[in-house]
């Protein structure tokens, strides 16, 4: 029985080592393979030109990893890719890909194009991230961060690892804007990165020092029907993400005096929209509630707070105003730029199907709105 077991052992020793072997000791071929973490899309003269950018495993030196680029043309995007594979040998394998930037220059006319891409050639997954950039999108990729050697690593932090913190950010996926372009709010929003240059530096094997960058994704692109309507600012992301979306935490700023601010942490945060009809008219109602605390007060006086880590209540009602302020800013966007970016015509569809019917051409500029506020102060003890 004891030589039976050792047979029975050897013999799965035997198997495993087989399989191994049989697949290269499962090394992945980079020469035949082309692992692409994200691509970037520019037009040079009528053609669509593809930046792809190649994980390699094996490099260590910063200007390695941040020139790792292959670049294809075509006429279209798929044809732009397949030209990789013919220029280079090596057939992009996009299901590792995370991230598309878009030139912005060039957004409206292919964001169509790129999402019938992802959705119909099963090459790319369709919750990818997707962004538009200042300029060429290509630079975003060259770029090499303070603390990831490859641009799309840090852009992915940015945009989605630290979502919950990084408030004054907003991170779109592709299939969630086929999903909202083709609803009855028609609407989308899409962050733009803009490169700026950090004073830090970091020194390659060769000696060469270089400069890192700094990704800046605070702007929000704005576009109603696929196209570009407007943007917002990094204060009034961070206020919409604080509407919309289930944040953890988030600061704020509030003008005290000319040359005063303070500075308040939101712990908690209750938030309401209701979206019904009065009338011929759809009515937005929007309320927030705020538990806050006091972070830093920017002044060269001393405010009495009346206990330990307590809002002063003359630093409560400016953060009151500041925020209802703030909220009627955004609806006036939406109304301006005619994109429905609290998906009004989505939620009366869906709920309210026969008022939708009988009005559904009507225009988001003249909704009725009602903001309520609510701050309080929290003892951080």
């Amino acid at each position: 029985m004891k030589n039976y077991g050792i047979k029975i052992i050897l013999a799965i020793i035997f198997f495993v080592i087989s399989l191994f072997l049989s697949n290269d000791l499962g090394v992945i071929k980079i020469e035949k393979t082309a692992i692409i973490t994200a691509i970037a899309i520019d037009q040079e003269n009528d053609d669509i030109k593809i930046s792809a950018q190649i994980a390699l495993p094996q490099a260590v030196d910063i200007k390695t990893n941040a020139d790792s680029i292959v670049v294809g043309y075509g006429k279209t995007i798929g044809l732009a890719i397949d030209n990789i594979a013919v220029k280079t040998g090596w057939y992009p394998k996009l299901s590792f890909c995370n991230l598309v930037i878009v030139n912005q220059d060039i957004g409206d006319k292919l964001l169509p194009e790129i999402i019938n891409y992802v959705l119909y050639s099963k090459k790319i997954y369709d919750n990818i991230l997707i962004c538009y950039a200042e300029k060429k999108a290509d630079d975003i990729l060259k770029a090499t961060g303070t603390l990831d050697n490859i641009a799309s690593f840090s852009l992915q932090k940015i945009l989605l690892k630290n979502a919950d913190n990084a408030n004054a950010v907003y991170f779109s996926r592709v299939k969630d804007i086929a999903i909202n372009l083709t609803g009855e709010s028609k609407q989308s929003l899409i962050p733009l990165i803009k490169l700026e240059t950090d004073d830090f530096t970091q020194k390659t094997e060769t000696g060469e020092s270089k400069n890192t960058a700094v990704f800046n994704a605070t702007t929000t692109i704005l576009l109603n029907n696929g196209k570009t309507v407007g943007k917002f600012n990094k204060e009034q992301t961070l206020f919409y993400n604080l509407i919309v979306k289930g944040v953890k935490e988030i600061y704020f700023e509030v003008p005290l005096t000319e040359n005063s601010t303070a500075l308040l942490k939101v712990i908690n945060s209750k938030r309401k929209i209701k979206i019904y009809p009065q009338g011929e008219l759809a009515k937005l109602k929007i309320d927030l509630s705020l538990n806050v605390y006091l972070i830093d007060i920017k002044s060269s006086q001393i405010f009495e707070s009346g206990g330990t880590n307590v809002v002063p209540t003359d630093i409560l009602q400016k953060a009151d105003k500041k925020v209802r302020e703030q909220i009627e800013n955004l609806v006036d966007i939406s109304k301006t730029t005619s994109c429905d970016f609290f998906e009004i015509k989505d939620n009366l569809f869906r709920f309210y199907p026969k008022f939708y019917s009988a009005n559904k051409n009507f225009d988001i500029s003249n909704t009725l709105v009602e903001v309520n506020v609510s701050i309080k102060p929290l003892d951080k003890n």
